[in-house]
């Protein structure tokens, strides 16, 4: 199951999601078009098809890495 944080801006979606198997978290980004023309839902439909994935970036973290990433956040908030 995914979790959905959307950016303060409102453009773009970080989604985040946890693997059982490999003990790894996912975080990409979706950015976030308001009005979707033919012309942008034809490019994610290719992107898709070449990258397999609809946002353009993706970070794969370990559960050192995860608790990394918690401890900064927790510490500059």
């Amino acid at each position: 199951m995914s979790k959905y944080i959307g950016c303060d801006c409102g453009a773009e979606v970080l989604q985040i999601e946890y693997d059982d198997e490999t003990k790894e978290f996912y975080l990409g980004i979706y950015q976030m078009i308001k009005r979707y023309s033919l012309k942008d839902k034809l490019h994610y439909i290719w992107q898709i098809i070449r990258k397999g994935e609809p946002y353009g970036d993706q970070i794969v973290l370990s559960k050192n890495r995860a608790i990394e990433l918690k401890e900064y956040i927790e510490n500059h908030v």
